[in-house]
């Protein structure tokens, strides 16, 4: 990468991690505040609250690639590490949330009218997708940003004994053999 793009990506970066922040961040705020006060214990409450996040996943999984994206075009080591934690956090996250979801739209498909029977299996089914694919798609983000993270670590390590420049001879290494003893420098005097 030459140093003009090195810079404008650098230029880039804060803009891209502010945004990406707010595209994270709002979403989860905007659904979060209606729902209070928390009622974990009702699945009512459950279901709605991941019924309403369904609508905005998309922009958090954005949010993560762009850190991405910009992290690994600037060689951002330490923001590629973090989204890689976030991405993994949020798969694991994701996991629970799509396992407690499934359990809650069985649970309630009792309480359903039989009119709204098949349109309430059909929306159950959509949000399940759209959280099960926001997993998979977290996962596969954690797992680039985590082997970027690596292959650049070796790079720098590579690099490292690749460019040190040597001054003078390299040493011989020294055995007893060739470590001097009083008999040797007595044979070498006469």
């Amino acid at each position: 990468m030459n140093s003009t793009s090195s810079n404008s990506l650098r230029k880039l970066r804060l803009p891209a991690y502010l945004a990406a922040a707010f595209l994270f961040a709002y979403p989860a705020i905007d659904t979060l505040i209606p729902a209070l006060p928390v009622h974990l214990g009702l699945p009512q409450w459950r279901y709605t609250l991941v019924l309403s996040m369904a609508g905005t996943i998309i922009n958090p999984v954005l949010a993560m690639l762009i850190v991405l994206g910009v992290a690994i075009a600037s060689e951002d080591r330490v923001s590629t590490i973090i989204i890689s934690s976030v991405s993994a956090v949020a798969a694991l996250l994701l996991i629970v949330g799509t396992g407690m979801f499934g359990l809650d739209a069985i649970q309630l498909r009792s309480a359903v009218p039989p009119a709204a029977g098949s349109r309430y299996v059909v929306m159950s089914l959509w949000v399940f997708i759209r959280i099960a694919s926001a997993m998979v798609t977290t996962v596969i983000i954690s797992v680039v940003a985590l082997g970027t993270v690596r292959r650049q670590a070796a790079a720098a390590a590579q690099s490292n004994g690749r460019d040190s420049i040597l001054v003078g001879t390299p040493r011989r290494s020294t055995i007893a053999a060739d470590v001097p003893t009083a008999d040797t420098q007595t044979a070498r005097m006469s």
